[in-house]
């Protein structure tokens, strides 16, 4: 089984393939409970499954519930997930059926995962409510939001070596409470016919890791995203433009040297309605976490532009 680069919170808070977020969690917790099987069969090892596990399990859920808004993590009618409830009702649902289909007689044993478990088959009616007010499971909302959120390492100079110094997802934070107050929060609308926010594109994220990685290519420039979509691409350049590090060598100081954090001017356009509203939501609501990058939110603006008129 490969090892992701993504600490197993992360991708769940990413709204991950399922069966990613569960493979991540057994490799995470391998140095808990010691196995002995294989981990390179399409089946993981029994003692996965075992009651402890199981508690652990519930546990990662509840640490993401938490990172929300504060509530008590035993008390599933209050939390308000992060991530979308009806994922979150599916990954439920999905290890509970690996733990009967490959747990070789394992049952469901953890009190605390399987109060998770009745509570989401309990409410999973509401799940698929519409704006008429009438409940269907399995028809989703398309006007039915939810929030996807990264930890975003802060970019500072290396050790006097042309390359910047990044957090890893796995290390742990000084405080937990400002770790996941500092998350990048991006709304989506998972099953709405708009493409542009449905979803983080791939492209779009690939590009953010790419940015993360040189932010010299926008330090000190004036930044325009095409088709920005839900924004995330375009308030990690943002934040990236901010940051004191190495210079480009293009303008914006000598090749190789740190320099002083520049202004910041960043432009995010798309050209649906839904895509406007949304981004607007999305700068407003990390404002804060802009802010603690030292970017003023005034310099990320959005506008609306149609690619076909030019």
């Amino acid at each position: 089984m490969p090892t992701l680069p993504y600490s197993t919170d992360a991708l769940l808070r990413a709204l991950a393939p399922i069966d990613i977020v569960i493979d991540s969690f057994y490799s995470s917790n391998q140095n808990n409970d010691p196995i002995e099987n294989d981990t390179t069969t399409q089946h993981l090892p029994n003692t996965f499954w075992s009651e402890k596990s199981q508690g652990n399990f519930a546990s990662l859920i509840a640490s993401v519930a938490r990172s929300s808004n504060g509530n008590s993590e035993d008390d599933w009618s209050t939390v308000s997930f992060l991530p979308s409830r009806r994922y979150i009702h599916k990954l439920v649902q999905r290890y509970v059926s690996r733990l009967q289909q490959e747990g070789d007689g394992a049952e469901l044993e953890n009190d605390r995962l399987a109060s998770l478990v009745c509570h989401f088959s309990m409410s999973s009616k509401n799940f698929g409510a519409s704006t008429s007010g009438s409940f269907n499971s399995s028809i989703p909302d398309p006007l039915a939001s939810c929030m996807v959120s990264f930890r975003v390492p802060v970019i500072t100079p290396g050790n006097g070596r042309r390359h910047n110094k990044f957090a890893r997802e796995d290390e742990p934070s000084k405080n937990d409470d400002d770790d996941h107050d500092d998350l990048l929060r991006i709304r989506v609308y998972p099953h709405h016919n708009d493409v542009g926010v449905a979803k983080v594109w791939e492209a779009g994220a690939c590009l953010a890791e790419y940015i993360l990685r040189h932010p010299q290519v926008v330090r000190g420039r004036k930044v325009v995203e095409l088709g920005a979509g839900v924004g995330l691409t375009g308030l990690v350049a943002a934040a990236a433009a901010a940051s004191r590090g190495f210079s480009g060598g293009r303008g914006d100081g000598e090749d190789g040297r740190v320099v002083e954090k520049g202004d910041v001017f960043v432009h995010l356009t798309d050209y649906t309605e839904a895509c406007m509203e949304n981004m607007v939501y999305n700068v407003e609501v990390n404002e804060s976490w802009l802010k603690r990058r030292g970017v003023d939110p005034a310099s990320v603006t959005v506008g609306t532009l149609e690619w076909s008129e030019y």
